[in-house]
């Protein structure tokens, strides 16, 4: 069972403010959840208390979001709970509670990718699930400090994915894991405000991820979120 608690990271309490309004929705959605803000001190100290044999190559990573991918994974097999980036837009409640992990797509084959690959930007898991300490083992025994290493391998996206096809799909604790297929939760990132409409009318998203661009994207018009409100009274 997933524990009723929300992790977020940013590098500071005041870099999280420019998010401050999906954090709000997210929030909003889960009233009676527990929230947690992780800073970069934090995600250090953590590291340093619970993998304490992985903290100097965790303060060698060429990369601040490499240390995140980390610390994400060690958050997550201590506390277990729902884990989403600060751009990442939530657009109903979180449920699927009743699974042990759940991994959601963010490329699939089915929609056309080039391969089914995992994102990093939402996760939910119950604390101790032994998919994390797999993949800190992995991480430990090769860590990636080269500046050539490229995140996605490294820590994000292909090494998550690696970890569940090597070590945990053909096991029987693939049924312990529920990955759902991209349209769920990372349909494409909306580029206009029709885009971003057709995602909402469909009603199948729980959320979106904005990769780092939702206040760049679009300032919606007035007109669009009245209508939004009309089609979901929880957007208002």
């Amino acid at each position: 069972m997933i524990p009723r608690v929300i992790h977020q990271m940013a590098k500071n309490a005041r870099s999280a403010e420019r998010w401050a309004a999906f954090s709000d929705r997210v929030r909003s959605f889960h009233p009676k959840w527990e929230y947690r803000l992780w800073t970069e001190a934090d995600c250090r100290k953590l590291v340093s208390e619970k993998e304490h044999q992985l903290l100097a190559a965790f303060d060698l990573l060429p990369q601040s979001v490499m240390r995140a991918d980390v610390a994400r994974m060690v958050i997550l097999r201590e506390f277990g709970g729902l884990y989403l980036d600060l751009d990442y837009e939530m657009l109903r409640p979180f449920d699927l509670l009743r699974h042990r992990l759940v991994l959601p797509k963010a490329r699939s084959l089915r929609m056309g990718d080039r391969a089914d690959l995992l994102g990093t930007s939402i996760m939910a898991s119950e604390a101790a699930h032994p998919f994390w300490d797999l993949a800190l083992k992995r991480f430990k025994e090769r860590p990636p400090i080269s500046l050539a290493t490229t995140r996605h391998r490294a820590t994000g996206k292909q090494f998550l994915t690696r970890v569940y096809e090597e070590e945990i799909a053909a096991t029987s604790l693939r049924s312990t894991v529920a990955t759902p297929e991209r349209p769920l939760f990372h349909p494409p990132t909306p580029h206009s405000d029709a885009d971003y409409r057709s995602i909402v009318e469909e009603r199948v998203a729980y959320g979106i991820h904005h990769c780092h661009d939702a206040t760049q994207r679009r300032r919606i018009p007035r007109k669009v979120r009245a209508f939004l409100r009309a089609l979901l009274p929880e957007y208002a």
